[in-house]
């Protein structure tokens, strides 16, 4: 399945444009990573783990990694995700700059992912994870059909376990890993 144009389109509005996620766009990933609450924290106090995340991760057989630009100003606003799309229930998310939240281009996004995928690959329904304390991913996702199927640890607790073991805290605190405690939950949206 092919789901770009020649030249990385993946799909667009009057008002974004979802391309393929490229090498180049590694200053504009590390920014939105930076804005992102809980990954910018860890990126502000450790430059161990400054690099690990810095890097936009690129498409590949099984999972697409997508820039979301503002036709406006062409800059990189956001990021996408569908990955596992060997599943009849791929995974999909969304990062938006903060500046760029609350506009409505969150659902806009989501609406253009989910119309593509379906066309192109025919998928009934997605899986979608988001933090326990993200209420503005919660309030988004509840416009589509969603149904919650359960939840599970964060990824990030080991993330956060691993920069407090690779920092040197001068005092023997951990500051990344005692202070998340965070879930995700787990929904399946149907088309």
């Amino acid at each position: 399945m092919n789901f770009f144009d020649d030249n990385g389109l993946f799909a667009a509005s009057e008002k974004v444009t979802i391309r393929e996620l490229r090498v180049g766009d590694s200053e504009d990933y590390y920014n939105l990573q930076k804005d992102l609450e809980l990954v910018g924290d860890i990126l502000e106090r450790s430059k161990r783990v400054n690099g690990l995340l810095s890097t936009p991760p690129l498409s590949n057989a099984n999972n697409l990694h997508l820039a979301i630009e503002d036709n406006q100003s062409g800059k990189m606003i956001g990021y996408m995700m569908l990955k596992n799309l060997d599943s009849e229930t791929p995974e999909i998310g969304i990062d938006l700059l903060s500046g760029y939240r609350n506009r409505g281009l969150g659902y806009e996004c989501v609406g253009l992912l989910i119309k593509h995928a379906v066309k192109i690959a025919g998928y009934k329904s997605f899986l979608v994870k988001i933090y326990s304390d993200n209420h503005a991913s919660l309030a988004l996702f509840q416009k589509f059909n969603i149904s919650k199927m359960g939840e599970e640890d964060s990824i990030y607790d080991l993330i956060l376990e691993v920069a407090d073991a690779i920092e040197d805290h001068e005092d023997g605190e951990n500051y990344y890993s005692s202070n998340h405690q965070k879930k995700i939950l787990k929904f399946i949206l149907t088309m």
